[in-house]
């Protein structure tokens, strides 16, 4: 398998280090933080031996890092052979020499060809390596760079420092158990869920993590269930944490200092439900930041001399969902669409069946303009003329015209509108809803007499006075003489 073979290193203690005297022997190695499921490996560069005042080590000619020391131009150390005609050479450094930058880079270059020592997965967040010859060594991991080990004599204890905490995703669902993406389409009234996940390891490099604060930021057309939160810590529901809210700002705190189950290497996941009210915008967006307050392990954090400093390096950048809101607009004409041919006047309700269905009920918020009724909220018919109507979720929805204008034609049948992400700009419906009214009346069909009396009157009193006139223009008959 390949792996990354790169290390950031300690300072490398090769000679002067007032430590005291081992035995030779073996030692053991401990990593701290380990990442779960990933594989360490060890690596020895040099031998140690014991001294009265030192460490001294050694490298033998066979050891796969010997050309690189003994032969590269930049190499740090010197080699100084130990007996004549032997194989073993002592190492020291040069003066200025810089044993960090070159390691690092040998280390890159070997990569694959460079066999490890030993190699374990970790299964927890301790892992140890046991019976290690005393030596110089460094360590690798399937993350990256991890820690150098200037000495190993005895049992050395390590903090694997590549782990950085992040903030994952900021998620939304429309549903309880729908689909989780980063943009999701809601009406008025609906409510939508949302989950924050975030990798929350006990370090931060050399740094103990004293607590995580996550800062929620509500657009104003979200409102927040408090009731709704649901913290997890590695998938396990607990109730360890604290919420604040202020306004549309909801602040979510999980102390790590002091939580004695807290994993090493946690994952927590955070999720709640807001409702979508009336001051819902056609983009309502929601942001949240990720921060933490860390120490160094050595002091005590409760100490107020020495409390917890902000972090100040490698914060996450926010991550935010939006939850999207739509509306169409409505204009009203007489005989053919023209804009010199608006015709006011005209009353319409929405419905959410071509027939019969449901009537969805609308509130007027200002002059033309009409939302969802939310609550307990009475509906009222859309005046138009113009109007704009908003707070609908994607679907299809039906106009019924209610109210005729006097002199006018009804409408036969509902108004189709179709909402989806792909017709709208800005919210609305790119194309306008035009709805035209013909001049006249529609006399009625089969069922009643309607109309028909008044036409046949009419019709029987003109041809009554059509006879009347001409009986008297019609000159008199003369009278016959017997």
């Amino acid at each position: 398998m390949k792996k990354r073979y790169l290390a950031v290193f300690l300072t490398l203690i090769i000679v002067l280090a007032n430590v005291p005297v081992f035995a030779a022997g073996t030692g053991t190695l401990t990593i701290e933080n380990a990442s779960v499921g990933k594989e360490y490996s060890v690596y020895k560069i040099f031998d140690l031996s014991p001294a009265e005042s030192a460490y001294l080590y050694s490298i033998e000619e066979s050891d796969p890092w010997y050309s690189d020391v003994a032969t590269d131009a930049g190499s740090p150390f010197t080699l100084r052979l130990m007996a004549e005609g032997g194989s073993e050479y002592n190492v020291s450094v040069k003066e200025g020499a810089d044993v960090i930058a070159w390691l690092q880079t040998k280390i890159a270059d070997k990569g694959d060809t460079l066999a490890a020592d030993t190699s374990k997965t970790a299964t927890t967040a301790r892992l140890g390596f046991t019976d290690l010859d005393y030596g110089y060594y460094f360590v690798s991991s399937e993350l990256g760079s991890v820690v150098t080990i200037s000495n190993l004599a005895q049992d050395v204890t390590i903090i694997d420092k590549n782990q950085k905490p992040g903030l994952g995703s900021k998620e939304v669902s429309a549903g309880q158990s729908g689909s989780w993406s980063a943009a999701a389409t809601a009406g008025m009234g609906d409510t939508v869920h949302f989950r924050i996940k975030a990798f929350t390891p006990k370090y931060h490099g050399d740094k103990k993590v004293y607590e995580y604060k996550f800062v929620d930021q509500l657009d104003p057309g979200l409102t927040f269930d408090s009731s709704s939160i649901n913290f997890k810590l590695d998938g396990v529901p607990i109730d360890n944490y604290s919420i604040a809210v202020d306004g549309q700002t909801v602040t979510i705190s999980i102390k790590v200092h002091g939580y004695i189950s807290y994993p090493a290497n946690a994952e927590v996941e955070i999720s709640y439900a807001a409702t979508v009210n009336e001051n819902a915008q056609p983009d309502n967006g929601n942001s949240v930041s990720m921060s933490w307050t860390e120490f160094d392990s050595s002091t005590d954090p409760t100490d107020p001399n020495n409390p917890p400093v902000p972090a100040s390096e490698n914060l996450p950048e926010d991550v935010a969902a939006s939850v999207y809101v739509y509306g169409f607009h409505l204009q009203k004409y007489q005989d053919s669409v023209d804009e010199g041919k608006y015709l006011e006047g005209a009353e319409f309700k929405l419905f959410d069946a071509v027939s019969g269905g449901k009537e969805i009920g609308l509130v007027q918020s200002t002059d033309g303009q009409y939302r969802l009724a939310l609550g307990d909220e009475s509906g009222v018919p859309i005046a138009a003329g113009t109007a704009s109507i908003f707070g609908l979720d994607t679907g299809t929805y039906w106009l019924e015209e209610t109210f005729v204008p006097v002199g006018f034609n009804p409408l036969k049948e509902r108004v189709k509108v179709e909402i989806s992400e792909d017709n709208t700009l800005g919210g609305y419906l790119i194309d306008t809803i035009n709805v035209v009214n013909k001049a006249g009346i529609i006399l009625p069909g089969t069922g009643g007499i309607g109309s028909y009396i008044f036409y046949l009157a009419g019709g029987l009193l003109m041809l009554a006075a059509l006879l009347y006139l001409l009986k008297k223009s019609r000159p008199a008959s003369p009278k016959k003489v017997k």
